[in-house]
Order: structure tokens, then sequence, then C-alpha cells
């Protein structure tokens, strides 16, 4: 019994021990603090202008080559700049055309920690790159290379596979990553190919000619899968020099088939580029001259490129004549060769024009105008000033309530203490191709409408039309209004409900406006409503007349301060939140924005 006693008491002793000891243990981890995680949201338009050497504006591109079918996205914490480094969070989409919007945009998800705050974002579509997966480093994502493209524009790969599409853009704040699924900041990719197409045309109908044979020679083996890394700050500006992959040769020739007949040029016409912008001078091309199909490049090194045309001139002797690309040639240009025979020679010229994809689907030019509203005279909008006008679309923000005086002093009401919002008014002007049917959007409804106020045609005139957010096209303009849905304050500037919680919670309230329009009522295509370069003076960087994108403008709420104008308003709140999102869009150094 002793013995029993003494071995029962040893057994109770160790399982006390080890609870004693699982119990620390689980002390352990709960003092262990877990990581937190966040959602950000990711947008890459497939509409994007490519840079040219030669031109500075955009051809259209052709069906496929903006399609997503697959993606491989991943996001790496900026501070960790090690070449070793893998990615914070990594996620392949095989079925991207299911994550792209009717607009064309790839969007989604992905989660990350808490504690990161800044990003670099790496991602490929439509990817033939060998080897990289959720732990490729970011060396070994900078030197990966693609040696799969489709031929040309009648390959069947063009339509499966489609195009690889790519970017590496650093220091990107989370903040601005930030939202619900369709309202965050576009992140532009670029395609990994150059293409080239060449036009023939004869002078005389007597001159028996004919194209036998067009050979590239020297031309890229393989291709970069990523152009040179960029910026947040400079994610809108396009590659300026080839990326060649090292251990790329050249030693590949690409034959071109050539056309069967050579057009007959028009008294006075030519294949030279006139003061015209590049789809024009392209679409003039197609219809004067003979052309081949678009051939598909991987980038290469000024002065590698040699194209070869054999020609025949009635009789069995063929000549030929070569042209030197002596320019690199660069993902995202266009190569436009032209050759017009006189008296028995063949004179070739080149071009390389940017590449862009919105018109060319539609089948049609589309040059729709958009500006601040002139209430003086409705039909003569300031296009090279983008600071005059209505005041809320020139510095795209609306305020609610709105202000009853100039100097922001008294807040309006109808009298009976109901406040009024403020409108952001847009003069709007698509006058061709007839029976195209526009429709604008706001990709955030839960905060900001369409205003269905009217207005007048001239000084003085009566309010004869009203605001409208779809239309056709036509020669009169139309004023597209957008205003807020929630007043921020009451009269006496005191926050409503509503207020208080947007500033308890930090939450930026802004949508972003743009406009698509449709001739079959089936395909709808995002208009161009605001690109760089057109504005001299402007609230905007990149010399745009509104904050945003090309095909998108962003409008704020805000509330509005006792004594502060709409250019105070924004400093002040800069000042405040330095990452706020329209730190992306203000020009800083506008004199717009530093009048007072």
């Amino acid at each position: 019994m002793k013995r029993n006693r003494f071995i029962n008491l040893k057994a109770v002793s160790w399982m006390l021990l080890l609870v004693a000891l699982l119990s620390a243990c689980r002390e352990d981890d709960a003092g262990t603090p877990q990581a937190q995680m966040r959602t950000i949201s990711l947008n890459f338009p497939a509409i994007q202008p490519y840079t040219a050497s030669r031109a500075e504006d955009d051809v259209n591109a052709i069906t496929h080559e903006s399609t997503f079918h697959t993606a491989d996205i991943w996001v790496f914490n900026s501070n960790n700049t090690a070449t070793d480094a893998t990615a914070a969070a990594y996620k392949h989409i095989e079925d991207a055309e299911r994550y792209t919007t009717s607009s064309g945009e790839l969007r989604t998800e992905l989660t990350i920690s808490e504690e990161i705050n800044t990003v670099d974002i790496y991602v490929i579509t439509n990817s033939s790159a060998t080897g990289l997966d959720a732990n490729s480093t970011r060396s070994e994502l900078q030197a990966a290379t693609f040696n799969s493209k489709p031929d040309n524009e009648t390959s069947s790969d063009l339509e499966n596979k489609g195009l690889l599409m790519s970017r590496i853009i650093t220091g990107i704040p989370v903040a601005n990553l930030s939202g619900s699924y369709d309202a965050n900041t576009q992140l532009p990719l670029e395609r990994g190919v150059a293409k080239i197409a060449c036009f023939f045309a004869k002078e005389s109908e007597s001159t028996q000619a004919e194209i036998t044979g067009i050979t590239v020679s020297g031309a890229t083996d393989m291709g970069s899968v990523f152009p040179a890394a960029v910026t947040f700050e400079n994610k809108d500006t396009r590659p300026s020099a080839a990326n060649v992959p090292e251990g790329a040769t050249n030693t590949e020739t690409v034959p071109i088939t050539p056309p069967s007949a050579i057009q007959v040029l028009a008294e006075d016409a030519t294949l030279a580029r006139g003061d015209e912008d590049a789809q024009a001078y392209v679409t003039r091309l197609n219809k004067i001259a003979s052309f081949t199909n678009d051939y598909y490049l991987y980038e290469a090194d000024a002065n590698d490129m040699t194209v070869s045309i054999n020609y025949t001139l009635g009789t069995s002797e063929v000549k030929t004549t070569e042209l030197t690309l002596d320019e690199a040639v660069i993902r995202n240009h266009y190569v436009v060769i032209t050759g017009t025979v006189k008296g028995g020679i063949l004179e070739l010229e080149y071009l390389s024009l940017q590449w862009e994809n919105i018109s060319s689907a539609i089948g049609w030019d589309a040059t729709p105008r958009v500006a601040a509203w002139n209430s003086d005279d409705y039909d003569a909008p300031n296009l090279t000033d983008a600071t005059v006008g209505d005041e809320e679309a020139a510095y795209c923000y609306v305020v609610y309530p709105r202000y009853e005086n100039d100097e922001h002093t008294a807040l309006e009401t109808d009298g009976k203490g109901n406040t009024k919002p403020s409108y952001a008014g847009f003069y709007f002007k698509l006058d061709a191709p007839d029976g195209a049917v526009w429709k604008a959007h706001l990709t955030n409804t839960t905060d900001f409408r369409f205003g269905t106020g009217q207005y007048r045609l001239e000084s003085g005139g009566g309010y004869e039309r009203f605001c409208v957010s779809t239309g056709i096209a036509r020669e009169e303009p139309y004023q597209i209004q957008i205003t807020a849905n929630h007043d921020w304050t009451d009269e006496n500037w005191d926050n409503t409900i509503w207020g208080a919680a947007v500033e308890e919670n930090g939450r930026e309230v802004f949508t972003e406006f743009y406009i698509t329009v449709s001739l079959d009522g089936m395909e709808d295509y995002e208009l161009v409503i605001n690109p760089k370069n057109v504005a001299t003076t402007s609230h905007w960087k990149n010399g745009r007349r509104f904050a945003g994108t090309d095909t998108r403008i962003y409008i704020w709420q805000f509330k509005a301060t006792n004594g502060d104008d709409f250019t105070q308003i924004v400093n002040n709140i800069l000042h405040e939140n330095p990452t706020h999102t329209i730190s992306q869009f203000w020009d800083l150094d506008s004199p717009a924005n530093n009048e007072n």
C-alpha cells in the first residue's frame, strides 16, 4: 500500500508540473501580438498610350491588344529594398477577364500587414515568363525575360493569350490604395512589345510595281518582362529607353507578308505625315496606301534592326532597298514605315508613333471636350486656363452646405434652416459620330449624385436647358452637374451626425467621374476626358484641366470652413494630411495655388 501511494503521489506531481508548463506556454502565446492586416485595392487600366520618339500623340490599338487573361501581382514593403527580398503579398489570377471591368480595367484586392505604409508593386499580365512565383525576389523579377509573343495581329495567340503587360511602381502610399473595390488609384501598365507595319503607294498608274518580300533582320530574340521601374509620382510617364535584357541576341529575322498590290496616290497626296495627329495620319494611310498586318517586336537598341524590302518594276529584276531603324525600338511604340515608288525608286521613311487603344476598338475617332462650365458663354469654355469657369469644377470638389457670399463667411439656406449643396458644373461636348450615345458615371453614388438643375445658354438669357448625365452626340454642348448627398455641417458651421462620423473615421469622401460612349448600345468605351498637357494654367499637375487620369476626373466633398476660400481649404487639408489623395494631383508650384 505504501508503494502504491508513493507511485500515485509521484504521478500527480508530474501532472501538476505539466499543467504549470502548459499554462506558462499559453501565457507566453497570449503575450505575442497578432499581426493586424489591411486590404488594399488595385486598379490596372489597360487603356494606356505608348511613348513615341518622333510623335507626341496616340495611335489606336486593335482588338485583343488590351485584354487581360492572367495576372501575377507582387506587393513588396518599400522599406525592405534588399535584392533578395520576397513579397509581403502575392496573388495569381488565372481568369483575369472575370476581374476586368466593362471599361477594360483589371481590379482586385490583396491583404498586407497594417505595419506596412508604403509599397512597391510588381505586376505582370498574360505572362509567358517561367520560374516566377510567390517566392520570387526583387532581383529575380527585375531580371525576368520572356521569349513568346504573337507573330502578328492575325495570330490566334493574340486572341487566346494576349500581349504581356507589366509595370514596377515604387513608393506607393498604402493610403492611396485604400477604399472600396472600385474607388482606388489607377496603376497604369505597359505592353511588353512594340509593333511594326508598312504602307506602300505609287505615284503613277502606269508604274508596274510589286512588293515581293519584306524582312526585318537584327531583331531581338527575347524581351525584358518589366520596363524600368518608376516611382508613384511618375506612374503616368512612359518608357523613354529600350530595356533590352542581358544575354539577348540580335539574330532573329522577322518576315512580313507584303500587300498583294500597290495603290496609286491621288494627285497631291503624300504618305508623309502632315499637320495631323498620329491617329488621323494612320487612318489616312489606311485609305490611300496598301499596307501589311501589324507585326510584334521585342525591344531593341538603335541601329540593331534593318528593314529590307524587295520589289519589282514590271520586269523580273528584283530590286532591294533597306532602312535601318536608327532609333531604339521601345515597348509601346508603333513603327510605321512608308514606301513610295517614284520614277523607278522605292523611297522609304519611318516614324515611331504612340500606341493607344480606344478609338480603333470603337471604329471611329471620338474627340470629346470637357472643361469647367462658363456661365457667360455656354459654347466658349477656356480650354487652356483651367482655373476659370465654374469654381467647383475647376477645383474638383463640392461643399455641403455651400457658401452664401464671396467672403466665405456665411452658409446658404432656403430661409427655413435647410442648407444647400454646391454643384460642380462641367462643359461636355461630343459632336461625332451621329448616333453615338454617351453616359456619365460616378463610382461613389452613396455620397454623390448628378444634378438635374437648369442652365442658360448665354449671360442674361433664360434657363432653357436641364443638366443631364446621358445624351447623344450633337453640336450643342451639355452641362453635367455633380453634387454631394450629405450635409457636413448645419447653417451654424456645427457638424451633422454624418459629418462628425466622417471626421472621426478619417474617411476621404470622393468619387471618380467618367464618361462612356457606345454606338451599338452593347459595347461601352471610356472616353479620354482629362488628357495631359492641354492646360497652360491649372490647379493640377501635368497640365491636366482636372484632378485624375486620362479617363477619370476625381471629385471630393470637403467641409466648408468659415473664412476660407477654395484654395485655402485644400491647403489646410494638405497641411493636416500630406498624403491625402488630392496630393497626387494638386500642383503645389502652380501660381494659381499660391495667390494668397
